[in-house]
């Protein structure tokens, strides 16, 4: 194979390295023969991840199959099949992080022929705690400041994306947005003297997560 390197940011791609070149090791036939052929790994969701091979050229003695399962910088898990099984749920799995896996196949002898670890990355999920310290001032008789901190990091799931506020009184409602770099924002053109509920999430890609929830009652007109 050969290959090279090249740099790039928003604007565009760099100046390319000079080429290199490798060249792969011949598999021992005995390894060729007994490895677990064709594996896959996928995303069934956010939180699960199917892993599929089809069975070794050779399955004299062959006792079972072991998925090693391992989180990129935490600990592993292993998963054992019997030897006619050839497919794998992983669940659960954190959200949108980086996952390496391997297959070995064991056999009567107590040989073991293990694959090379294949990365996957899981899929972005919903956060899934609420926003705290959600409050809602008045600023003026139709206008109001809310104020709020974001989930913790480990229960976003994901890259946060926004803020989604909904408001709404007996007779209407009305929904907007704030950057995910904020934690305080304002919302305009409200009925004086009436009641609002204001509901707050973060989220990412994959949507919503839990709400936040306030109520304020508008004051009067006069009110400067």
């Amino acid at each position: 194979y050969s290959g090279w390197v090249e740099a790039a940011t928003a604007a565009g791609i760099g100046a390319m390295s000079g080429t290199f070149s490798v060249r792969t090791v011949e598999q021992s036939d005995a390894r060729r023969l007994h490895i677990a052929q064709d594996v896959s790994v996928t995303s069934i969701n956010s939180t699960a991840l199917l892993v599929t091979w089809t069975s070794p050229l050779s399955t004299d003695s062959l006792v079972r199959y072991e998925i090693f399962v391992r989180r990129y910088r935490y600990e592993s898990r292993v998963y054992q099949t019997s030897s006619n099984q050839t497919e794998l749920i992983v669940n659960p799995v954190v959200s949108h992080s980086l996952y390496l896996l391997s297959l070995s196949v064991l056999y009567d002898g107590g040989e073991t022929y293990t694959t090379d670890s294949i990365p996957i990355q899981s899929p972005q999920g919903r956060p899934s705690a609420a926003p705290t310290s959600f409050v809602a001032v008045p600023v003026n008789a139709t206008t109001v400041q809310l104020e709020w901190e974001s989930p913790p990091t480990s229960f976003l799931n994901g890259e946060l994306l926004r803020f989604t506020v909904t408001y709404s009184t007996v007779q209407s409602a009305g929904m907007t947005s704030f950057p995910s770099n904020v934690r305080r924002g304002i919302v305009r053109d409200l009925l004086p003297w009436t009641v609002y509920n204001f509901t707050l999430a973060a989220a990412t890609v994959a949507g919503n997560g839990p709400v936040s929830t306030t109520q304020i009652d508008m004051p009067e007109s006069g009110m400067k």
